[in-house]
């Protein structure tokens, strides 16, 4: 990894921790994802520099006001909200960053509406799959797929980790905010592929049952289905009243099985 690179993400790591964390767990969730997309090499390389440099900018924020655990005001909503032309701003002229890198920095919390900042832009809320290695970043003027991608998995990352001001959100809620957030939010056609990567249920993952015999009952992911990720297999290990009974292991890809579950933390 370039030098550059390595002395940002150390700069960040200085600021604040968990800006740094996040930079590199939301990094790896975008390579998983480019990967599934089939972006070839240097796209790689290109999104993992962004991602990992994506809230540079957050070095010229407050350290109070970005661990605040009370609700933002106004004024420091609009502070938070200049990280992103400050760390573009920072890296655009970095030879070894590169444009694609700096525009992930820029443009990561654009919408595909228009709703986003800083500038407001719109996405084509598209994709072909067939043709990935013919996209161009030269057009300033739209969101480029890189910060499409970006975008994504920087949302699902600040939703599943622990924030001072609140909790992780369950990974099912996330799913359903992603999924809701298409068009709008997200690219739709992207989503799509990102939500076949990504299990509403993973590995490990404790879980309540909200219906049938075992109502109120309580467990853990056991194993995905490759052909139903989101009807996995679960292991029951409490009762109803958080008593430990004999493990029931339930494949909720059964035909019959109308078993409904929630992630728990």
């Amino acid at each position: 990894m370039d030098r550059e690179v390595l002395a940002g993400l150390n700069t960040i790591k200085t600021h604040d921790n968990y800006t740094y964390e996040h930079s590199v767990d939301s990094a790896i969730v975008a390579l998983l994802f480019a990967k599934r997309l089939r972006l070839d090499r240097n796209k790689l390389k290109q999104i993992a520099i962004g991602k990992l440099l994506h809230d540079i900018g957050n070095i010229f924020i407050d350290m109070e006001i970005l661990n605040k655990r009370e609700k933002l005001s106004e004024h420091e909503n609009e502070q938070i909200k200049k990280h992103s032309v400050l760390g573009y701003e920072l890296l655009k002229d970095l030879e070894h960053v590169g444009f694609v890198a700096a525009h992930i920095a820029y443009q990561h919390h654009e919408w595909q509406d228009g709703s986003g900042y800083p500038l407001g832009l719109k996405g084509s809320n598209t994709f072909d799959f067939y043709n990935v290695n013919e996209i161009c970043y030269s057009d300033e003027a739209k969101i480029i797929l890189p910060a499409e991608i970006a975008a994504i998995a920087d949302f699902y990352d600040a939703c599943v980790a622990n924030r001072p001001f609140r909790p992780p959100i369950p990974h099912d809620i996330v799913y359903e905010l992603i999924k809701n957030g298409a068009e709008t939010h997200f690219n739709k056609e992207l989503v799509r592929y990102f939500l076949d990567l990504l299990p509403k249920y993973p590995v490990g993952t404790e879980i309540k049952i909200k219906n049938g015999a075992y109502e109120g009952f309580t467990g853990f992911v056991f194993s995905l289905n490759r052909d139903s990720l989101n009807r996995p297999v679960i292991k029951i290990l409490y009762d109803n009243n958080k008593k430990k009974i004999n493990p029931v292991v339930i494949d909720l890809s059964s035909v019959g099985r109308n078993i409904t579950i929630q992630c728990i933390f």
